[in-house]
């Protein structure tokens, strides 16, 4: 999954020992999947990162200040704009993880617990927000579309 990183998480990713690897964790298959699960459980989406973290880094290194930090913000990006997450006012602490100590609690919206998956999400946002002439727009485009992959050598 390529993720479309703000100006201020590259810049930090790139100053701070670990933060490239972080960001290529970050995309990993699965990742946003797994973190959403997390919320529903109950656990901070930053920890999705510390076995991988370790593992590559070395536990001292997943352990730098920096890219704790970074994480917590990474992790933060990631459940704000795929699954439209909400700070939580919850608890902080984190028991019995390698590397994080403290994070921020998210809570998912209650239409997001039952989403499948973070496209779904985004497509029933999307469609939301259209104005009647935009999706009827949107509907020919995607006719259009069902049409050429139903029949690609007629498009040739």
């Amino acid at each position: 999954m390529a993720i479309q990183w703000p100006n201020r998480i590259l810049k930090r990713a790139d100053s701070t020992p670990g933060g490239n690897v972080l960001l290529r964790l970050a995309e990993a298959p699965g990742r946003v999947t797994e973190m959403r699960q997390l919320i529903i459980d109950g656990q901070k989406p930053v920890v999705a990162f510390s076995g991988e973290l370790v593992e590559e880094l070395g536990l001292q290194a997943a352990r730098h200040h920096g890219l704790r930090q970074l994480s917590g913000e990474v992790a933060a990006f990631i459940v704000e704009s795929e699954l439209g997450a909400v700070r939580s006012s919850g608890s902080r602490k984190i028991f019995d993880d390698p590397v994080y100590t403290s994070a921020t609690p998210f809570k998912l919206p209650d239409q997001a617990r039952d989403a499948p998956a973070p496209e779904r999400m985004a497509t029933e946002l999307l469609v939301r927000h259209l104005t009647d002439d935009r999706l009827a727009e949107l509907a020919r485009v995607i006719s259009q579309e069902q049409a050429r992959r139903a029949n690609p050598t007629a498009a040739a």
